[in-house]
């Protein structure tokens, strides 16, 4: 070969192995969205089911917040949590429950309940956005929340605990069906409005007849495992809200800082839905793994005391779900309540979201026979305590106490199993290894939280 012949192909071999380097370089930077989507976040593409989720470095606990409740202000948390991917067993009292009323149903009519949702799906993919009653104001957020008389001093002391303790600055809109709330009720919450108009008090008593049971069918009630329930009310709420990205807390569900940041999260901004763990799987044996077309996945069931969702990017998959809710009968005896709707409803779909990763833990007091939990400590999307969710508050003994929080059960899921102790209504860890959980003092993750929504609780008319 000629030196000319070997320099040219020297030089060419040169300029594809630099382009092999280049290349992908340059067409991964030009990709990158401007918001970095974390690795733990499921793309369209993947396979349904869990959420993988890559840990966090553990940050220094700091000082808990102090709540000044003469003048109200917050120092935010950053006490973390252990990420460790959650294994847990079943719900057994409801599986229990569940096969006793799935026995009651014919190949026919699950046949039937699937090829019903289906259906409505094919419409929903003819709607090229939220109809006309549910359409919200474009760039909107705010916070829903759904409030009765029963538990009006929850929803009254969280109001307030937002606006004025946590200063938020965020809208809120309260819904409430007929009689629900009395004439003193409506007025405790008008004296916390600010110059915005909000809180916003908005009646289901129109949005249903005219537009909600026209959209979704009539309800069909039917059983939960504990007893008749409203769960549907939370879907009006999201559906009829002017809000387009929307944070619903149940009336019982404390949060421990502003809320605006939530908004704000990668994982929310580039999925459009975040979703919290409850302590329990989906049942493998359940039903709605058939019902539903999803394949088996070993996978957390969803607590839905609290929802983060972008109501107009994912309004299939939250019509669903209030499809899935009007036949109550039905659905109610394959999943425990509205909660797993939404994420049956996002399964089927295909629909994206991000679950955080964190464990319910435990909050209670020692009755002086151990840990009695009644309440669950939801994290945000770094393993911090964000939420506090008094689901066993509602009756004695607990609804007696002074002091609900004394403490906190913290477990290593891998070596722990959540369980539900019905003789004494505790919320409670097995541990199944030595070590496996511990107990802290509820002063050390969230300061004098409950105390500051005592404070809030006082009703001045």
């Amino acid at each position: 070969m000629s030196t000319k012949f070997i320099q040219i192909l020297s030089l060419v071999l040169g300029v594809v192995a630099l382009t092999g380097i280049i290349l992908p370089f340059l067409v991964n930077y030009i990709s990158q969205p401007s918001v970095p989507i974390p690795s733990n976040i499921r793309s369209e593409t993947e396979d349904i089911g869990m959420v993988h989720v890559v840990p966090r470095e553990s940050l220094p606990p700091p000082t808990p917040p102090i709540f000044d409740l003469s003048v109200p202000s917050l120092t935010p948390s950053k006490t973390i949590f252990n990420e460790t991917l959650i294994r847990r067993g079943s719900d057994i009292f409801f599986d229990n429950w569940s096969r006793s009323q799935m026995l009651a149903f014919s190949s026919d009519r699950i046949e039937s309940e699937r090829r019903d949702w289906e259906t409505f799906s094919h419409k929903l993919y003819e709607l090229p956005s939220l109809p006309e009653p549910f359409a919200p104001k474009p760039g909107s957020k705010g916070i829903v929340m759904t409030c009765c008389s029963r538990y009006f001093q929850s929803c009254f002391a969280n109001i307030k605990l937002i606006t004025q303790v946590h200063q938020s600055r965020l809208p809120m809109e309260i819904w409430y069906g007929d009689g629900e709330l009395s004439e003193r009720d409506l007025r405790l919450i008008d004296q916390i409005q600010d110059v915005t108009g909000y809180p916003r008090i908005r009646s289901f008593e129109n949005f249903i007849g005219s537009h909600y049971e026209n959209s979704f069918g009539p309800l069909q009630p039917g059983q939960t495992n504990v007893g008749p329930k409203g769960f549907q009310s939370k879907l009006m709420a999201l559906l009829g809200s002017s809000f387009e990205s929307i944070l619903y807390i149940d009336a019982d569900n404390t949060i421990s800082r502003d809320p605006a940041e939530l908004f704000q999260w990668p994982e929310f901004i580039n999925t459009g839905a975040v979703f919290w763990p409850d302590q329990y799987k989906v049942s493998e044996g359940s039903l709605i793994w058939e019902v539903m077309q999803v394949p088996y996945k070993d996978m957390w069931s969803q607590e839905s005391g609290q929802l983060l969702i972008n109501k107009t990017l994912w309004f299939r998959p939250l019509m669903l779900s209030a499809f899935l809710n009007q036949r109550q009968e039905f659905y109610y005896s394959l999943v425990n309540g509205d909660k797993d709707t939404f994420l049956f409803s996002w399964l089927a779909l295909r629909a994206r979201f991000y679950m955080i990763s964190t464990p319910p833990w435990s909050a209670g007091v020692d009755y002086g026979t151990g840990h009695c939990g009644n309440s669950f400590i939801q994290a945000d999307n770094q393993g911090r305590p964000l939420f506090v969710h008094a689901v066993g508050c509602k009756q004695p003994p607990h609804s007696l106490l002074p002091k609900k929080w004394m403490q906190v059960k913290k477990y290593d899921p891998e070596r722990a199993t959540p369980t539900y102790k019905w003789q004494k209504a505790c919320i409670d860890v097995d541990e199944n290894e030595p070590g496996s959980t511990s107990i802290v003092p509820f002063s050390d993750l969230l300061g004098n939280l409950e105390e500051a929504l005592e404070f809030c609780a006082e009703q001045n008319d």
